[in-house]
């Protein structure tokens, strides 16, 4: 029976590994993983806040701002002020980065192929249910986990 360090060690080498493969997914586009995130993030939701972008991927609000300034010279995204609130900025995708969806969307699919593929699907079923399970406790106990990610 493995011990929860030892679940928590498991989970730490794959998220490393699954960001070494994102990286070497990523390559060929151009696009850091972060500003992957972001750019997939954008393309399921038409606009989000920054401080959503600080939690979805899980980083400091300086480097989210890093980040969408690199996509917004890309021509990837804009940044919008909230009118009601001039502290609040949303981030949508340009006409030029909702073309990239696309090609996001295949990327995405290759690097799950690339991480899972050796699952069958009765062991995909039941890792989803145990890390959706996981989270739901998480999400219970300090009510900040992206309730998308149970429902996914």
């Amino acid at each position: 029976m493995a011990s929860n360090q030892e679940l928590i060690d498991l989970y730490a080498s794959l998220r490393r590994a699954v960001s070494l493969e994102a990286n070497a997914v990523l390559r060929e586009t151009g696009l850091g993983l972060r500003q992957f995130i972001i750019l997939r993030s954008l393309s399921q939701n038409a606009i989000l806040k920054v401080s959503d972008l600080v939690e979805l991927c899980m980083t400091d609000p300086a480097t989210i701002s890093r980040s969408v300034g690199q996509l917004i010279k890309l021509g990837y995204v804009e940044k919008v002020q909230c009118e009601r609130d001039g502290r609040v900025f949303f981030v949508k995708l340009t006409k030029k980065g909702s073309g990239l969806v696309p090609e996001i969307n295949k990327v995405h699919r290759e690097l799950a192929e690339r991480c899972f593929s050796t699952l069958r699907n009765d062991e995909k079923s039941q890792l989803a249910g145990l890390l959706r399970e996981v989270i739901g406790h998480l999400d219970e106990v300090h009510g900040k986990i992206d309730a998308n990610l149970r429902s996914s």
